[in-house]
């Protein structure tokens, strides 16, 4: 499966390799089909993998399996990316330094579980993190979080977006790809990622609803538990398009001239990241994260994500700049403030710093 934490693993590990002092290996648990995209991703980059194999989601058998391949190997570091790795890291009670970077606030863990289960990970989950020896948090609005609300103190450094990967198409490849999917050429704002209540989708509808005389197209990629409810509120607009999920974001990124996320709340979200190293103009709620991103930019268009009039506002000032201009300027950002090598050289010195070297 793709996922932010997948995606992320892999650009730790790409900017890793790079590096001669430090060995880097794949763990997976489960069962990975060879010839699955996020596979070969790490496999064509020359990324050891190491699978275990596992038929069942025990965390205890899998915590035992993990233990005797860090002893085995003489690992130094496991560095965990996912709520059920941390915890199998924990139970596995390995002598190698523990880190894990988390991904979510503190009322996103677990998040879609029901309530019930919930109140049980929540806390167990807390102490997990508790009992690592480097927790990093991938924003500083989640640093902040973690600190009011949990006393925790996490170290920072920021998701990082592979660049040699989402690269902008010129003018001609945009037309031809968009008539490869069958997309009309017209000014193409996109919605990407998981249709759930948090990502506040329905104000965009709105927005584009009351958008009198819109002369673009807005493609939501991506499904979830909100899609049919979107669908019924923008049937009566054929300026808006559902395209279900994709296991190629990058085409709809490359194809597209503008993001929009109304998102209530994320981390530092890797479809932004994308989508500014693809040359993708953000129009973004005004949440801690975004801001992170693009506070002091030139692409900083934002808006309440309460107001749909506000959104409506942004919608019609962002096309009223140079689009060529606005692009660049979200290409250079995402090379020079979110590329690999520097989030790789951040890894490094933490490496080292738990290491005492």
């Amino acid at each position: 499966m793709k996922s932010g934490p997948i995606n992320q693993s892999f650009n730790i590990l790409k900017g890793l390799k790079k590096l001669d002092d430090i060995d880097v290996v794949l763990v997976t648990f489960d069962k990975e089909i060879e010839g699955d995209s996020w596979l070969d991703r790490f496999l064509s980059t020359g990324i050891k993998v190491h699978q275990f194999n596992l038929t069942s989601r025990n965390v205890f058998k899998a915590a035992l399996k993990l233990r005797q391949y860090v002893s085995k190997e003489k690992i130094d570091i496991v560095h965990g990316c996912g709520t059920r790795v941390d915890l199998i890291m924990y139970l596995s009670g390995v002598r190698a330094k523990k880190i894990i970077t988390h991904r979510s606030y503190p009322d996103m863990i677990a998040e879609g579980e029901p309530s019930l289960l919930r109140k049980l990970i929540v806390p167990l989950y807390l102490h997990v993190m508790k009992c690592m020896d480097a927790v990093v948090a991938c924003s500083y609005s989640m640093q902040k979080a973690f600190k009011t609300q949990c006393d925790m103190k996490l170290d920072v450094i920021q998701n990082a977006v592979d660049t040699e990967r989402f690269t902008p198409l010129d003018k001609n490849e945009k037309k031809k790809l968009r008539r490869k999917l069958g997309i009309n050429d017209i000014p193409t704002f996109l919605v990407l990622g998981t249709l759930r209540p948090r990502k506040n989708n329905s104000i965009i509808i709105d927005a584009i609803n009351q958008y009198a005389g819109f002369n673009g197209q807005v493609l939501f990629v991506g499904s979830g538990p909100e899609e049919a409810f979107l669908r019924e509120k923008s049937k009566n607009n054929d300026r808006i398009i559902f395209y279900g999920s994709t296991l190629n974001p990058l085409d709809y990124l490359q194809i597209s001239d503008y993001l929009i996320s109304a998102s209530l709340s994320e981390g530092l979200p890797n479809s932004v990241l994308e989508a500014i190293s693809c040359g993708l103009i953000p129009i973004l709620s005004n949440i801690e994260p975004h801001l992170e991103i693009v506070c002091n930019t030139s692409i900083g268009f934002t808006f309440n994500p309460r107001n749909s009039q506000e959104l409506l506002s942004r919608l019609k000032k962002v096309t009223m700049y140079n689009q060529d201009e606005l692009s660049r300027y979200a290409r250079v950002l995402a090379i020079n403030k979110f590329g690999i090598d520097s989030m790789t050289l951040k890894y490094e010195s933490e490496y080292k710093k738990l290491l005492n070297i």
